[in-house]
This record gives C-alpha cells, sequence and structure tokens, in this order.
C-alpha cells in the first residue's frame, strides 16, 4: 500500500510512522503542494499549542486563549480543511485540528473548558504522558467508524483546554468525556472527515488502532477512485 500518499500539515514523527507502519507514505505538505495539485489520498491535521481565534466562531477572546502571532499556519490548515471536503478527500483532524474542523464548518468552541460548571475531567494531563490514558470516553452510535470496532467505552489520552460546543453543519457527535465534552466528531456525508480531541498516535487506546485501519482503508478506496477517474 505504499503508493497511498497521506499529506501531513505539519511535521509529527509519531503519526508520520503511525502512517508509514500501514503501509502509506506520508508526505508533509504546504500551500504550493495544494496549488501544485499534488496527488493526496488522505490528510492528516495534527494538533498545536495554539488555539482557534475565537473571532473565527464570533466571540471575544478568553483570557487562556493562547493564539500564534502568525497566522500562516492557520490560513493553510483552513484551505486544507476546504480542500479535503471538496475534493473529498479522507480527513482526521486531530485535537487542535478537530476544533479548527468544526469552526470551518460553522461550530463553535469552548474556549476553556474548567469554566463550565459540570467539567469533573481534567482533560490537560501532564507534559510528556500522552503514551498514557487520561480518562474514558463514550463511543456514541451515530459514528459510522468507531462502532466498527465494537468497542463503546474506552480510556484515551488528553491534552487540551478548549472543545467543541456547537457543532459544524453536517458533523455529528460520535465520542464524549464522562463530564460530556465533545470527544470525537464525523462528518455525516463525507467519505471520511473526522476530529478527534486526542491523540491516537500514540496508541495509548484500543481505539487508535482500528482508527488508523478505518482512515488508511478510506484513503486506499480514495486512490482506486482517483485511478479509475484518470
Amino acid at each position: 500500500m505504499t503508493d497511498i500518499i497521506i499529506g501531513i500539515t505539519t511535521p509529527n514523527v509519531r503519526t508520520e510512522n503511525a502512517i508509514r507502519k500501514w503501509g502509506a507514505t506520508p508526505l508533509i505538505i504546504d500551500s504550493a503542494s495544494l496549488i501544485a495539485g499534488q496527488a493526496l489520498h488522505g490528510i492528516i491535521i495534527p494538533g498545536n499549542r495554539y488555539d482557534v481565534p475565537p473571532r473565527l466562531y464570533g466571540q471575544e477572546i478568553h483570557p487562556q486563549t493562547q493564539l500564534d502571532v502568525s497566522t500562516e499556519r492557520l490560513d493553510f490548515e483552513i484551505a486544507v480543511i476546504n480542500h479535503a471536503y471538496k475534493q473529498q478527500i479522507p480527513l482526521l483532524a486531530i485535537c487542535g485540528g478537530a476544533q479548527l474542523l468544526n469552526v470551518v464548518l460553522g461550530g463553535t468552541l469552548i474556549q476553556h473548558i474548567p469554566d463550565i460548571k459540570n467539567a469533573q475531567v481534567d482533560h490537560r494531563q501532564p507534559a510528556g504522558t500522552l503514551q498514557d490514558p487520561s480518562h474514558s470516553i463514550s463511543v456514541l452510535e451515530s459514528s459510522r467508524r468507531l462502532r466498527k470496532s465494537a468497542i463503546s467505552k474506552a480510556y484515551v489520552n488528553s491534552d487540551h483546554h478548549q472543545a467543541i460546543d456547537e457543532l459544524g453543519k453536517d458533523l455529528a457527535v460520535i465520542a464524549v468525556a464522562e463530564d460530556g465534552v465533545i470527544e470525537g466528531v464525523e462528518h455525516m456525508h463525507h467519505p471520511f472527515m473526522m476530529g478527534l480531541q486526542w491523540h491516537p498516535e500514540y496508541f495509548s487506546s484500543v481505539l487508535d488502532e482500528p482508527l488508523f485501519d478505518a482512515f488508511v482503508d478510506a484513503a486506499f478506496i480514495a486512490s482506486l477512485s482517483k485511478r479509475l477517474a484518470a
């Protein structure tokens, strides 16, 4: 399956190694890749330390919201999401990537989870511990992908202080933490467009291998479709 090309929006060794483990080829992409029409069969948006600007979803900035002084990566990843949507390319958006996916599709965010009265779970575990699970999540019946694993509850790692609030267009909640915080969303009509709050590239959860199975399988199907259309 080495002819399956998975674009990654920023270098991430664990994500790149996971893609290779599943027999596909990781490719770090940039704006020029999209403009040049680089053949991509799947795309991953890894998380980062910066938050999505609240101006994009009509809110004032919270004191705990951390913004990048440069909008270059933000603008690029917005373009990537729109490209994946229009071209029906499988997309896996992780942590902050999941939040950006929701905002691009018209949703909003909770800017600081500890502000929620019923927030009972620590969603930001200590640095350097993402190889260990942190809290439990429930997998909902609405998931077309996660439910195939026959796993209804799992423990996942966690490193975020923001979360999805109002859902973007055509997104469905597929996983929630025990305090009700949304942990996963999936597009109801796209072949594979999923956002996850945890980091599956660490393989700390029993859900992570089935997730990469499903994602790379979707990329393989996308590659076959491109060949037939050529």
